[in-house]
């Protein structure tokens, strides 16, 4: 038992000023009661004095319990699309085979270690024995897997990651082993020769477009066991052919970008597709296709904001109208001081005022030409009669 304050002798001198007390309080009563009763009480309140000197002292037993943790092994299968492959001379899928393997692993590691089996693609997710569903993951992203394999340790020891896979659809950035924290052994599955394919990765579009006004989308192809050939990528509007461009490939992989240029020609919500027309020996027609919606405005909204001085509401309210992209924005300060921006430093950036700012119509139709109209603190004496 441990005691935690060294200054024990304290709380006993006053236990024991305490038990003096008591007894002289006890001894010297006026009315006498007999001595058997009397040493009775003294000796109760010397054992709770005893017991508030113990509490005083902070004691405290201390137990130190061994047991033992068991370090984790990660075990990760690729479950993207390329793992459904079936290799010549082999009647089982390339996902069957990683998952006989992790269990033959399973097995044999269990009797040392706590196993954990993960599924993972682009993400991961825990593995579950009884799951029968094809692979269907679009990407391999083995260095987030192992990441997130780690972190769901929850700092636990980790004696090791083992991570099957067949090494396509890779994406991610590549690091040295150093920074895991931890061993990670790999183990191929598969032919490590790519199969063909044309997938349509990203398709990148503004969601707001104009009707009359020029608009980009990319789109982003990966191409794998087509080198030095030239395919079509169509772009379509709502089914419609939008634009066809051409797609010269580079080596056995190569990642291309396309970008497409045209007017939208009616207003609403429309889906933008890029598509590449599968090949006959292509492994997998399903990633040659993907879409982003965009919404289409007959035009932008035209606002004036007229302000008497540039304070700080101006300010604010210019810089947010500014970033939105459906606004085309006109702002009008009828008084602006006279300060030179570039030879004062201190003021520089205080009021946000262009070289060229708009003029204030000076008639109702001039006005009627703009969607919305704000006013700021604008003196009356500033407008003339027909403003």
């Amino acid at each position: 038992m441990e005691f935690g304050r060294s200054f024990w002798w304290l709380p006993l001198f006053v236990a024991l000023i305490a038990a003096g007390v008591a007894v002289t309080a006890y001894w010297r009563l006026r009315r006498p009661i007999p001595r058997s009763d009397r040493w009775g009480l003294i000796g109760l309140r010397l054992a709770a004095f005893a017991l508030i000197v113990f509490a005083l002292m902070e004691p405290t037993r201390v137990m130190t319990y061994q047991e033992p943790v068991r370090a984790q092994v990660a075990v990760l299968i690729d479950k993207s699309q390329s793992m459904s492959i079936e290799d010549a001379g082999k009647n089982r899928s390339r996902w069957e085979v990683a998952r006989e393997t992790a269990d033959a692993l399973t097995d044999r590691l269990r009797g040392r270690f706590d196993v954990r089996e993960y599924a993972f693609d682009s993400s991961i997710h825990p593995s579950k024995p009884d799951d029968l569903q094809s692979p269907d993951g679009r990407a391999t992203d083995a260095l987030r897997a192992v990441r997130d394999a780690l972190d769901n340790a929850r700092g636990a020891p980790t004696a090791g990651v083992i991570v099957l896979s067949d090494g396509n659809q890779n994406v991610g950035r590549l690091e040295t082993e150093a920074s895991y924290g931890a061993p990670v052994f790999t183990i191929g599955v598969g032919n490590p020769t790519p199969p063909k394919d044309i997938a349509v990765v990203a398709v990148r579009s503004e969601p707001i477009l104009f009707l009359g006004e020029r608009a980009n989308l990319n789109a982003t192809i990966k191409v794998s066991g087509y080198p030095d050939r030239v395919l079509s990528a169509t772009l379509t509007e709502n089914d419609a052919i939008v634009a066809v461009k051409n797609v010269q490939t580079s080596g056995a992989e190569s990642t291309q970008e396309v970008a497409f240029d045209f007017t939208p020609q009616k207003e609403g919500t429309f889906r933008y597709a890029v598509s590449v027309s599968p090949l006959p020996d292509e492994f997998r027609a399903e990633n040659n296709r993907r879409s982003v919606t965009a919404q289409v405005l007959p035009s932008k909204i035209r606002v004036l904001y007229v302000d008497g001085t540039p304070r700080q509401e101006f300010a604010f309210l210019r810089r947010t109208l500014q970033r939105i992209p459906s606004v085309e924005l006109s702002s009008v300060l009828l008084t602006t001081p006279n300060i030179d921006r570039d030879a004062l430093p201190a003021q520089k950036g205080f009021y946000p005022i262009d070289r060229e700012t708009a003029t204030l119509p000076s008639s109702a139709s001039g006005f009627a030409a703009y969607d919305v109209v704000l006013i700021g603190d604008v003196a009356l004496s500033r407008l003339t009669p027909p403003q």
